[in-house]
């Protein structure tokens, strides 16, 4: 799905595989995966959106959650670092 300007009402949003570019979301489920690449650019989402991840995306946070409690959380706010756009690198080795 390639999405552009539009507004999502009350749906179940599944990111993996889309694209959005400058859309809005009320009251939506926002579900992701980690399965197939996803684009969101300029989007604005309410509060009253919900998140879910599942599969890949899921391990990766219980992973990270892990990381974070037992001796890593340096490596975790580095990360949270390079997201935030407060680092360049933090030693996050970036996908092929």
């Amino acid at each position: 799905m390639i999405a552009n300007g539009q507004t999502f009402t009350g749906q179940t949003i599944q990111i993996d595989g889309c694209s959005f570019v400058q859309c809005t979301f009320v009251k939506c489920n926002m579900s992701f995966s980690g399965v197939i690449p996803a684009n969101i650019d300029r989007c604005t989402f309410d509060r009253d959106c919900t998140w879910s991840f599942r599969g890949p995306a899921h391990e990766t946070l219980r992973f990270l959650a892990g990381l974070y409690q037992f001796g890593g959380a340096n490596v975790v706010e580095a990360t949270f670092d390079v997201i935030r756009g407060k680092a360049k690198s933090g030693g996050i080795a970036k996908a092929d």
